[in-house]
């Protein structure tokens, strides 16, 4: 079943659960969480994880997440100097 096919309270259930694992991957600490990783920590199968995520940001999560690693090292460098 395709995210379209889904109903609407699954489908904010999957943003929630997107927005989450968004502001996971925003820490520092988490800069080396695996995709299933992050699927386990909502609850979800890592397809249907990636699936959600695509439809919501039009990225996929590891494609978001090494970006949010990238601006992490960004700001601790320019902390550091």
């Amino acid at each position: 079943m395709s995210l379209t096919e889904q109903s609407s309270f699954e489908q904010v259930e999957f943003g929630q659960k997107v927005a989450k694992i968004i502001k996971q991957m925003k820490r520092v600490e988490n800069s080396n969480v695996s995709l299933q990783e992050w699927a386990d920590h909502v609850s979800m199968h890592k397809y249907q994880l990636n699936a959600a995520f695509v439809s919501l940001t039009g990225i996929p999560p590891i494609t978001f997440h090494n970006a949010e690693k990238l601006e992490i090292a960004k700001r601790l460098l320019v902390f550091e100097q």
